[in-house]
């Protein structure tokens, strides 16, 4: 599961909102599909939630990312977001 959030989040730093939530929604679906794979429901329904979240807040500000936005993902610290100079 953990590379197919990697696959959404590198969506989402190219700038493709649109798939990013596609593939986040993907995940969502694999692990509702199969909640006896974490030791305690809450843990499914926490992950699932945090998906949520990301998705709705990446659709609610699509354009601001998708018009060039750079996000620095890493695993050991929060999303950091960037806005590139304008190439006109």
């Amino acid at each position: 599961m953990i590379s197919e959030l990697d696959t959404a989040l590198e969506a989402f730093v190219q700038g493709n909102s649109a798939v990013a939530i596609a593939r986040l929604h993907q995940l969502d679906q694999r692990i509702a599909s199969n909640p006896d794979a974490a030791p305690e429901p809450a843990i499914v329904l926490r992950a699932r939630g945090r998906i949520l979240v990301i998705s709705e807040a990446i659709a609610a500000h699509a354009s601001y990312f998708d018009a060039g936005a750079i996000a620095e993902v890493r695993r050991d610290r929060p999303v950091r977001v960037y806005v590139r100079p304008s190439r006109s």
